[in-house]
């Protein structure tokens, strides 16, 4: 699992990654708020991303938006 490490050490799991997209999945509309309070341009000038395959760091990065996808589960 891959962990995308901003400035102030807060660790967000991601279950994907790939360019300059990273991929989160949030489980309810608080953690939503939560998150975006931490991606701020002075938390995100400079992060890492921790993977298997070891360490990369990411600077430059603006955020330009959040892209949410709601899913409805059932148990049947």
């Amino acid at each position: 699992m891959s962990k995308l490490i901003l400035k102030d050490k807060t660790e967000i799991e991601l279950s994907t990654h790939y360019g300059d997209t990273f991929v989160t999945v949030i489980d309810n509309f608080a953690e939503l708020d939560e998150l975006k309070d931490k991606l701020t341009d002075a938390n995100t000038v400079i992060m890492t991303v921790q993977s298997d395959s070891g360490e990369e760091t990411v600077t430059g990065l603006k955020l330009q938006g959040i892209t949410i996808n709601l899913l409805k589960m059932r148990w049947v």
